[in-house]
């Protein structure tokens, strides 16, 4: 039983980690180009498809200004409170989900 978990694990440690199909159809850098399933990058938990590897390098030197002109990117929420302890509304928790 011990030596059939471990080559499950053996096995699962062999596979690349899927990213996910991208939520946009058109490079973010480029906006006349289609994206490629093939070049994604991961920005806010959220994949995104470019249009060739030089896209890539640019989209990572500036990703909050190219993901603003993706129309089915979604930014997150930020969570805060507000109360008479001084915290801000819209201030992050150090909690995550």
């Amino acid at each position: 039983m011990k030596t059939l978990l471990a080559a499950g694990f053996a096995l699962l440690a062999l596979v690349p980690p899927q990213a996910g199909q991208p939520i946009n159809a058109m490079c973010p850098v480029k906006p006349r180009q289609k994206s490629r399933a093939s070049l994604t990058v991961v920005y806010e938990g959220q994949v995104i498809g470019l249009c060739c590897a030089s896209c890539v390098e640019r989209f990572k030197e500036n990703p909050k200004a190219f993901a603003a002109t993706i129309p089915e990117f979604q930014e997150r929420a930020v969570v805060g409170i507000q109360s008479a302890a001084g915290y801000e509304e819209g201030r992050p928790l150090g909690t995550s989900w």
